[in-house]
């Protein structure tokens, strides 16, 4: 359609800039369908065709300056666009690129933290398309004001807003959401996009829902640890007549919870909600009339709550400067920060210089470096353990809280937690 025959579209105008110089023509689209031919030759036709035009006044030398596809096509002489003082762009998004010029321009108002959750994934497509920088300042502070005006949100909406904390470079969020996630999810984590960018290339990188499901597999690992020690006390070391009947009590106490055998209750359940089925269990309760040893005169309330505050505050989410850390996207640039923190066994500082306050299990699911690296460490934190003979001496039943880091490529030796349920 030629650019003269738009006079009869509805047109908005927005001045940007007092002392414009140039302006972006945004020609939005609608999907038509429509009909064609007659009988058994009739064809469905679906296409796009301009149903809007949206006018920015703007400045040409910062629109330049703020994103790459610009500066090319109004410096470089084979594009018309270069000796003009309009640009013509076609089926965009004129919310998010009203609110990209206005960060450029530094003219952000309060109606650019209106956006719904979609708006921005919109605002991302923009950036990716056109070279905006999400990591400016203006940018990040943009998005830290638009995040503090309702940070409430349900499952589906967290999923959805891992890429834009990533993209904008929001640590807390991001540190938020994925801890909501791993505690709260049934079933495998997946990327989660708007239904609009289903089929599209803006998603989260693949290497950090893995580390999310790894996360989320280590505590159930764990979980069931915990709830299984005085299970394994009673088979291992009670020598006593009264343990079949304490093991009973304590298994049908589980069971009767809907949280044992802990596999089946994690079909449709997330690890928030067994936490909160063990909730119920009653303090004081134990198994009447035992010959009174440790292993079968245990408050079996007392034992719960132990296990679903250390659960509670196992996992603080994942860190973004851990992942940049340790995945450094500039050549002269290592990770050595990221290993920095592994080299004393006992490290207090797993989160020393991140913008969020975590412990080694962040440390170590927000990876998302050479593979082989963090395998080696795990190898090598396994040998240390084997040397210093850390299990030795033991009392039976003893949670074994560090040395089990080399189970598997996604595990990670258990440390102290920094925080509570989200």
């Amino acid at each position: 359609m030629a650019t003269d025959t738009y006079w009869q579209l509805e047109k908005d105008f927005y001045t940007i800039s007092a002392d414009h110089d140039f302006v972006v023509r945004i020609i939005e689209h609608e999907t038509v369908t429509r009909t064609q031919g007659d009988g058994e030759a009739a064809q469905t036709i679906t296409e796009s065709v301009p149903s809007k035009v949206h006018e920015f006044r703007v400045k040409r030398d910062v629109l330049s300056e703020n994103s790459n596809y610009f500066a090319n096509m109004l410096s470089d002489a084979k594009f018309k666009e270069s000796e003009g003082s309009m640009i013509e762009l076609h089926e965009d998004n004129a919310l998010a690129m009203t609110v990209w010029l206005k960060i450029t321009h530094a003219v952000v108002d309060d109606t650019t933290y209106q956006l719904s959750l979609d708006d921005v994934w919109y605002m991302l497509a923009a950036a990716q398309k056109y070279g905006f920088s999400t990591h400016s300042p203006a940018a990040k502070l943009w998005f830290e004001k638009w995040y503090d005006t309702d940070p409430n949100f349900d499952f589906k909406e967290h999923q959805m807003m891992l890429l834009p904390l990533h993209s904008f470079d929001h640590a807390v969020g991001f540190r938020v959401a994925s801890k909501y996630i791993v505690y709260r999810a049934t079933g495998n984590i997946f990327d989660r996009r708007p239904a609009a960018f289903e089929t599209g290339t803006l998603g989260l990188d693949p290497n950090i829902i893995n580390q999310l499901n790894g996360a989320k597999a280590r505590l159930k690992t764990v979980l069931h640890r915990d709830l299984y020690k005085p299970i394994e006390g009673l088979l291992r070391f009670a020598k006593c007549q009264c343990k079949a009947e304490v093991l009973f009590a304590y298994e049908h106490m589980l069971t009767r919870h809907n949280v044992w055998p802990l596999e089946t209750a994690f079909v449709n359940q997330s690890v928030d909600g067994v936490l909160r089925k063990l909730e119920l269990v009653p303090s004081g309760m134990r198994q009447p009339r035992t010959c009174g040893t440790r292993l079968c005169s245990f408050d079996f309330g007392y034992t719960i709550a132990g296990v679903r505050a250390e659960m509670k505050k196992l996992f603080d989410g994942l860190c973004l400067d851990c992942m940049a850390t340790s995945n450094p996207t500039n050549p002269e640039e290592s990770d050595e920060a990221f290993w920095a923190k592994a080299r004393n066994k006992y490290n207090s500082s797993w989160d020393e210089g991140c913008r969020i306050r975590h412990q080694q299990p962040t440390w170590f699911f927000s990876f998302i470096g050479e593979r082989s690296k963090m395998n080696s460490w795990v190898e090598g934190s396994r040998v240390y353990n084997q040397n210093q003979n850390y299990n030795q001496n033991r009392a039976p039943g003893h949670v074994q809280r560090h040395a089990e880091a080399a189970a598997a490529p996604a595990a990670v030796q258990r440390g102290e937690g920094g925080g509570g349920e989200e």
